[in-house]
């Protein structure tokens, strides 16, 4: 197995949502994903948001970045949400 990282977001977010997904292949991961993110109503929400700003080139992204090989079981995994007020900040460090 192969596991692959998808992040996005969208101009409505503050942040970065990700998911590792393990799959066979990076389309097999893609198909496994799609109907997992919209069972989740909030995360699905944020993921139409984000493929709506890539269709139509405003505010937002889609990356799926290859991890490499695996010994998880194949899945879907939630990874921490990176929201954009968690950085330093570099005024009061």
């Amino acid at each position: 197995m192969k596991s692959f990282i998808v992040r996005w977001t969208a101009g409505c977010m503050c942040g970065e949502s990700s998911f590792r997904v393990v799959a066979e292949s990076l389309e097999k991961a893609k198909e496994l994903f799609e109907p997992f993110i919209m069972q989740d109503k909030e995360n699905s929400y944020f993921w139409e948001q984000a493929c709506r700003a890539v269709e139509r080139h405003y505010g937002g992204y889609i990356d799926w970045k290859v991890e490499g090989d695996t010994d998880m079981e194949k899945g879907c995994y939630e990874l921490p949400f990176d929201s954009c007020f968690s950085g330093s900040d570099h005024l009061n460090d």
